[in-house]
């Protein structure tokens, strides 16, 4: 009897651990992918791997756009794929079936990926803090949007709770 516990733990955790790497890459890469393609379509090339995209253009030609359509736009398009994950997790949860955790995990990642990204970018110069410094942005306001990034992550942990003992 209680190897059959067993199993059945190990066989819900595998699945649940593929199923959250299908859904890291997934976002991570339509992210990276979205970025690259407002650089194109800016008129600059680039390559996309699973870590980034590297962009092929010299230091002097940042503009002040461009920085907002990389880094704000880019970087908030998981934001929406998050939203599209939820609203379609929300529709699926308590049916049995199996790709229902991918659509929870894509939740939760894109959700972590967009907060995550601008509470690191209030403190450095990294995704949104290259938009913040670039339109310089007062410190209080960029106090303001971690708190809130902060709030937002603590809400989206206790609310993913119940989420994953109904799945």
């Amino acid at each position: 009897m209680k190897n059959r516990i067993k199993d059945k733990y190990r066989v819900v955790t595998l699945n649940s651990l593929i199923y959250f790497l299908l859904a890291y890459y997934s976002v991570i890469l339509l992210t990276n992918g979205f970025s690259l393609l407002l650089a194109k379509l800016y008129g600059y090339n680039g390559t996309l791997y699973h870590f980034g995209v590297i962009l092929d253009i010299k230091e002097w030609q940042w503009s002040d756009n461009f920085v907002f359509l990389i880094f704000f736009l880019g970087t908030a398009f998981p934001l929406l794929l998050g939203i599209i994950a939820a609203k379609k997790y929300r529709k699926i949860r308590r049916r049995s079936c199996n790709y229902k955790m991918f659509f929870f995990w894509a939740y939760l990642i894109s959700a972590s990926y967009f907060f995550g990204n601008l509470l690191v970018g209030v403190i450095f110069y990294f995704g949104f803090g290259a938009v913040f410094v670039s339109y310089s942005v007062p410190l209080i306001i960029k106090i303001l949007f971690g708190v809130i990034a902060v709030f937002v992550l603590i809400m989206i942990g206790k609310n993913s709770v119940r989420n994953t003992m109904v799945s």
